[in-house]
Order: structure tokens, then C-alpha cells, then sequence
């Protein structure tokens, strides 16, 4: 292996001081209020300290050499100055840039802008991560998702899955708007009625930044109450054609983008997995393989009115290996695990009208989602079906909203409407009270629900002290409670400026989400019994904290803490179980009967220091201390699934000269907790037959702990600019430690049977009925490192 990475550091040596051709940069300035061009502005190019002004006609052409990202500062006497950091393409990509008018700071010379994003009313827990940080970190295989889990508040329950769990609230609680248009699927191979997956089905290429919202959301995002992602993908560029192909460690894609006349830009891509192989390769017993694509068009009306197309998909399929190493876990998971297909798709509109103080957005989109699993095997000596799922779930999603700037005073108000159907077609057999039972029943529903919203922010003191107070209002017509139910608790956010660089926010309201569809949907002798007493999931939230900004306003600090309360938690009565210890895993959660009486609680302390992407050396450090309870069957509080109560996150990377860059991404978390087993009941023939993984013991839930876990990801690479093209290739490795979070799991003890395919029966002379399997016990996880290759080539 050391010679292979030697070979790999040799090539990329080989070419760093080949030499470069020039790049141009080109944009226009503008006015925010008005849309007039702007002359004589400055544009100021950090990392190779060339400038120049804009003419007048508002636009620049700003040439440099030497760097694969660019770091623009604009400024202009009375105007907010702007700072923009981006990858830098093969060629020159135009910038409109709105600058924002600060007439009673006429008598400085500039006002200095933060290069952290504010968005209006949303003063706590806003972290946006740039394009630059999610291409190119380390072990993230161009996921989104997998640099988002480094910020404070995210815990992670398996290292080969992206699933989003924020301030110990479930997957189920996030919401996702691409472009302002919602996407019920965000990942591949996702687990239904949750939102985790294998990897995003969004290629990183067309990101330009995400922003997550974990407390104090917008009116206009409801049906959230952990986090809420705005997720902004890149134009094509006005001027010309570009291409991009690449292969990450993950995935092989391609992409284009350009324009069609001078108002049409699109942006299309495709993408496909290539790591089943490298894990058959391994022997590993997890194949996943998926194929998505992405179509954008964007047509500007005029100056200030756009309308935007977006197709987005998955294809998917997860396979288990049939001829997986000797690997124990290997072997415990081919055992297990059920073959996968999928579809997703979302089509939607969005028009965007903006005025010099107001904007109105509507946005319409449908989507769909087709699931089926399958998994059968030997129970009692003949070959059974065990498990046999379809469904298909489609959304019809509308929204309008309008904005106004009145100075001091903002508002901003709208509504929406979603149209959901799904149909279950479920086989599924399983042990109940120590006895063997079947679901088998085919099932539809339909819904409305309806949302409208307010919200006004006043600055109260200029400067100073601002407050905004929203109110958002959500019916349903799934039954009559959640139809007569409609106004929520006003929210209330705010911001106090201590200082120049110091400001207390704080952050406190309640959220309703709806159950998900695959619970409401579950059905029992011909009837759905979820329906009827379904109610809003609530979640009343609590957050304070203050904000530090350095003098360059390129570095912050952060220190929030939060408190959430749950309420009317979904609970399963058949395992007597809160659903919030489910879905981060393969599968599918909610087709079981419920009560919607659950409790929970959640609260933490959140440190987090992040240095800006307009530095050399930027990324973040983040430690949180969290504690997340729900209540057992008991009616006491007892830690979730996912209660990890020490996390930190380091993600660190350094640009240097001629192209190079070297990445880190580490995590450390403490030990999560999990269910021990009835090993007296899990071993009985019969029962592991169906079961293949034990039966829990519910009475003691999340009783133990497993390991913690330490992951580290590192990344080198060198991009060289040539005339018309530019080749960025880096080297990948991933899970340097080889850990992985892991807890005990029972398998069969073949070591007992050296040589014998047929497991051992403990007590063969026993009633077929007692008769039991010689089992032990064995961590459920084991990490791998995988180095790996990976390229970009743009022209």
C-alpha cells in the first residue's frame, strides 16, 4: 500500500509546476433597488491582488493566473461591500452582482460586510456551507450531506449512510428546498418515512450553497421541526458551452451548462455509482448502485423577473453480495439485509418576480417516489417469503410568498398547498409475544394539506435591537382534529448588537409536522387505524446564544444552547416503542399501529468556530454536548438511539500555491445507545428462522452502550490550468482509522461447526418448538479504509 501511495504522490508531483494559462473573470454591477449598472466599483481579487473598476455600463473584466478558486471583494462608497468565494471554471464565468445601498452610511468610505450569510428573521442557528467545502471534503464522495454532519448538533449512526440528525431530533423531522422547490427524497436507497439514505442524489458540481436551519425556521418552510435545508444550485453560464467529466470516489459523472439565445441559461448532469464494484471487490455484503440526473433551465423575463424548470431523479438498487469474505459481520449482514429497488423523481416551476424593495415567488412541483424490497429465506427447514414490499407515494406541492422592505420594517406573508397520495402493498412476517405473525394487506390513501403565513421584523432600535414575530397556520383534512386545528403558537426570534463584532440572538416558538405517509397508511383487518386519532407532531423549541465576529468579519464564534420539548410523538404499540429510536437504517419505518402520545426531550450546548472560504486556511471546529430522552413504555424518559453526548468535528483545508490543496475532516462521538437482546427468545429455531437478527429486549431499551467512534478523512490535490481547459485530480482517503460505530448483534456461532454450512442445534432431541441455535455475540460494524483516485477535467 505504501508504494502505491508513493506512486500516486510521484504523479501529482509530476505535473505541479507545469504553467498556466490566464483566466478571465467578468460581471456586471448593479444596483439592488433600482437595477442600474454601477460605475467606477471596485473588484478586488484576494489571492492573486489584482483589481479593477467596473465601467459604465456596471460591467468588469478581471484577468489572473495561478488558482483554481477566486476570492472577489466588492466595495463602493454608500454601498454594503460584497465578497463572493467560488470555484474558479476552465473559463470565464459572468457574475451579476446586486449591491445594496446604505444611504445613511454615506459618510464612511465602506461598510464593512461579514462573509457569513444573514437571512431575514432567522437570527440563531443559520450555517451556510459554500461550494468549495462540499467539493472538496475529504472522504465526502461529492455528498452534500456528508459535510453538513460535521456541523455542531449532527450525529452520526452509521458511517456508510448521510442520514441528517440534528439536535437529537429523528431523520423524519428535516425538510429540503432545491431553489425554493421542496424534494419529499433527497438521498438514494433512502429509508421510507424518513429522509436518510446511502449518498445525496444531488451531484456537488451543481451546488452552490446550502444552507441548514436547525431552529427558528422561516413561516414559508413548515412541516420542519429539526432542520430545514435551502439548497441553491449553480446557472449556466450566459456566455458559453462547458463540460465537465469526472469520477470522484464514489461516483462517475458528466455535466454541461450554457446558454440558448441571450435569456435562456440550463445546467444538466448525470451521474453513476461505481463503488460496487470496489466493495465486491472487498467481499463486502452491502452493494448499492444508483444512477440520477439533474435538468435546470433558467429564462430571464427582464432585469428583475425569472421563471426556472428543474428536474431532478434517482434510479436505485441495492443488492446483497452472494459471495461475501469471511468476515463474521459480513456474513451476519448478507443474513439480513433485503434486496432494494427505488425511483424518485421531482419536476417543478418557480417564478421570481423582484422589485427595488419587494419580491413575489411561485413555485410548483410533483413528485414521486416507488419503493420495493424483498427478502425471503429458510424458516422451519422450507423456503418462506419473509418480506415483500411496494409503494409508490406522489406529492402535487404549490407555494406563494411576497416580500416587502419598508426600511425598519419588513414583511414578508404567503401559501401553499400539497396534494399527497400513496398506495402500500406490504408482506412482512415476524415474531409477536413469541409468536409468529404475518401483515399482509394492500392499502391507499389520499390528503390535502393547506399552510399560510405572516411574518413582520422590526428593527426596534436602528442597528441595534431587531425582532421578528411570525405566525404560521397548518390544516389537513386527514381526519377532524388535524382539520380544526390550524393556528400555531406565534414564534418569536430576535438580535441584540452588543458590539461592533458582538450580538445575542435568541430564538424561541413551536412546529408542527404531519405523520408521515407510510403510518397512515398502515392497515389492520381491512382498516387504516392510524388514521383516525392522527395529530400534528409537535416540538415547542427554546435557543439563545451569541455570535462573536473577528475584526475582518472572516472568522466567527458561536455559542447557542437549545431545548426542545416533543409532544404527541407517534408511538408504537405493537413493540411499545417511541418511533424516535427509528429511521436511520435501510428499510422502512411507520407500517406499524400507533398512539400519538409520545413525549421527548432534547437540549445541548453547541461551540462551533468557522473560518471563512475567502481565507487560504478555512473550514470549521465544532463540539457538541447533547442529551436526547424519549419516553418508554414505562412512561419514563429513557436516551434515543441516537444520544451521543460528546461530539466534535474538525474539517480543515488549506489552499496553497500553484494548485495544491490538503484537506481533513475528523469526528470523534462518544458511545451511542442500543437494546440488548433476549437471547433466550432469539435463539429458539422458529424464531431466528424469520427474525435473523435477535429479538429486542424493550423493557430494558437503549440500556447499553456501544464504542465511540473516531473517523478521519484526509484529501491531496493539485488542479493544473491549461489555455481552454483546467484537470483537477486529488487523492482520496477515507476512514484512515478504520472505525466504525458499532454495537453488539447476534449471529449463529458456526465456530462450533467448523466446515458445515447447517447451523448447530443446541438441544436437537428437544420439541421442533424448543429446539434452539447455538448463537453469540459480535460488534454489527466494521469500518474498511478505501484510498481512492479521483478527477475533474472542465473545458
Amino acid at each position: 500500500m505504501y508504494q502505491r501511495l508513493q506512486l500516486i504522490f510521484l504523479f501529482f508531483l509530476g505535473f505541479a509546476f507545469q504553467s498556466w494559462g490566464q483566466q478571465q473573470i467578468e460581471g456586471v454591477i448593479v444596483n439592488a433597488d433600482t437595477g442600474e449598472p454601477l460605475e467606477f466599483v471596485t473588484i478586488y481579487e484576494s489571492i492573486s491582488g489584482d483589481a479593477v473598476l467596473s465601467d459604465g455600463e456596471g460591467s468588469f473584466v478581471l484577468e489572473i493566473a495561478n488558482q483554481d478558486s477566486i476570492r472577489l471583494e466588492i466595495s463602493y462608497l454608500g454601498f454594503r461591500s460584497v465578497e463572493i468565494v467560488s470555484e474558479l471554471e476552465s473559463v470565464s464565468y459572468p457574475y451579476r452582482i446586486a449591491m445594496i445601498s446604505e444611504a445613511e452610511e454615506l459618510d464612511a468610505v465602506v461598510v464593512q460586510a461579514s462573509a457569513f450569510k444573514d437571512i431575514i428573521g432567522v437570527p440563531v442557528s443559520l450555517k451556510t456551507t459554500e461550494s468549495a467545502l462540499i467539493r472538496n471534503n475529504p472522504g465526502g464522495g461529492g455528498d452534500f450531506a456528508k459535510v453538513i454532519q460535521s456541523l455542531p448538533g449532527l450525529t452520526s449512526l452509521n458511517s456508510f449512510r448521510n442520514d441528517l440528525i440534528i439536535r437529537g431530533g429523528a431523520p423524519t423531522e428535516n425538510a429540503f428546498f432545491v431553489d425554493d422547490i421542496e424534494i419529499p427524497v433527497i438521498n438514494h436507497l433512502t429509508t421510507q418515512g424518513s429522509t436518510g439514505g446511502t449518498i445525496s442524489l444531488l451531484n456537488s458540481q451543481h451546488i452552490r450553497e446550502v444552507d441548514l436551519i436547525a431552529s427558528g425556521y422561516p413561516p414559508n418552510r413548515p412541516d420542519a421541526m429539526s432542520g430545514v435545508f435551502n439548497i441553491y444550485l449553480t446557472d449556466g453560464d450566459e456566455e458559453k458551452t462547458n463540460v465537465k467529466l469526472g469520477m470522484d470516489p464514489t461516483n462517475a459523472f458528466s455535466s454541461m451548462d450554457g446558454s440558448i439565445g441571450s435569456r435562456l441559461s440550463y445546467v444538466g448532469g448525470l451521474r453513476r455509482s461505481y463503488r460496487q464494484y470496489i466493495l465486491d471487490l472487498l467481499g463486502l455484503a452491502t452493494l448499492p448502485i444508483y444512477n440520477d440526473y439533474l435538468f435546470k433551465l433558467k429564462y430571464r423575463f427582464k432585469k428583475n423577473a425569472e421563471l426556472s424548470f428543474l428536474l431532478l431523479g434517482a434510479v436505485d438498487r441495492f443488492k446483497v453480495n452472494e459471495e461475501v469474505n469471511e468476515s463474521e459481520i459480513q456474513q451476519y449482514l448478507q443474513a439480513n439485509l433485503p434486496s432494494n429497488k427505488q425511483r424518485s423523481s421531482t419536476t417543478g416551476f418557480s417564478y421570481k418576480w423582484i422589485g427595488a424593495h419587494n419580491y413575489h415567488l411561485l413555485s410548483v412541483s410533483y413528485s414521486d417516489f416507488y419503493n420495493e424490497a424483498e427478502k425471503s429465506g429458510r424458516v422451519l427447514g422450507q423456503e418462506s417469503q419473509i418480506l415483500a414490499y411496494n409503494s409508490r407515494e406522489e406529492a402535487y406541492n404549490a407555494r406563494f410568498e411576497s416580500y416587502k422592505d419598508w426600511g425598519r420594517l419588513k414583511i414578508k406573508y404567503g401559501a401553499g398547498y400539497r396534494h399527497s397520495r400513496a398506495r402500500y402493498d406490504v408482506y412482512n412476517q415476524f415474531f409477536l409475544s413469541d409468536a409468529l405473525t404475518e401483515v399482509d394487506y394492500v392499502s391507499s390513501l389520499s390528503h390535502n394539506f393547506y399552510f399560510g403565513f405572516g411574518q413582520l421584523t422590526y428593527e426596534v432600535i436602528p442597528d441595534r435591537l431587531e425582532l421578528t414575530l411570525n405566525q404560521l397556520m397548518q390544516i389537513s383534512d386527514i381526519n377532524e382534529r388535524l382539520g380544526s386545528s390550524a393556528f400555531d403558537v406565534p414564534k418569536l426570534n430576535g438580535s441584540l448588537v452588543l458590539s461592533s463584532n458582538l450580538s445575542w440572538n435568541f430564538s424561541v416558538g413551536s412546529y408542527r409536522q404531519l405523520p408521515e405517509n407510510i403510518l397512515l397508511g398502515y392497515l389492520e383487518d381491512d382498516e387504516l387505524v392510524n388514521i383516525d386519532q392522527a395529530d400534528f407532531i409537535q416540538s415547542t423549541q427554546f435557543t439563545t446564544g451569541i455570535e462573536l465576529d473577528s475584526r475582518s468579519r472572516k472568522t466567527q464564534f458561536l455559542v447557542e444552547g437549545y431545548y426542545k420539548k416533543y409532544n404527541q410523538y407517534p408511538f408504537n404499540t405493537r413493540d411499545n416503542i417511541s418511533l424516535a429510536n427509528f429511521g436511520a437504517d435501510f428499510g422502512v419505518i411507520g407500517n406499524v399501529p400507533v398512539q400519538f402520545e409520545g413525549t421527548g426531550t432534547s437540549y445541548g450546548l453547541e461551540l462551533f468556530l468557522k473560518r471563512a472560504s475567502s481565507s487560504s486556511l478555512h473550514g470549521w471546529l465544532s463540539y457538541t454536548w447533547g442529551i436526547s430522552e424519549f419516553e418508554d413504555r414505562k412512561g419514563q424518559m429513557v436516551p434515543s438511539s441516537w444520544d451521543a453526548r460528546h461530539i466534535f468535528n474538525a474539517v480543515i483545508i488549506r489552499d496553497f500555491s500553484l494548485g495544491w490543496s490538503l484537506g481533513l475532516n475528523f469526528k470523534y462521538q462518544s458511545a451511542l445507545p442500543y437494546t440488548p437482546f433476549r437471547e433466550e427468545v432469539s435463539s429458539l429455531v422458529q424464531i431466528w428462522d424469520v427474525n435473523r437478527i435477535g429479538i429486542r429486549d424493550f423493557s430494558r431499551i437503549n440500556s447499553a452502550r456501544g464504542k465511540s467512534l473516531r473517523l478521519l478523512d484526509l484529501r491531496l490535490g493539485k488542479s493544473y490550468q491549461f489555455e481552454k481547459s483546467k484537470l483537477l485530480v486529488y487523492l482520496d482517503l477515507e476512514n484512515v482509522f478504520a472505525d466504525a460505530d458499532s454495537q453488539q448483534a447476534l449471529i449463529l456461532d458456526r465456530s462450533r461447526s467448523p466446515g458445515q454450512d447447517s447451523p448447530v442445534i443446541t438441544n436437537p432431541l428437544a420439541p421442533q418448538s424448543e429446539q434452539r441455535y447455538a448463537l453469540k455475540e459480535i460488534q454489527n460494524a466494521e469500518g474498511v479504509f478505501i484510498p481512492s483516485v479521483g478527477f475533474e477535467w472542465s473545458f
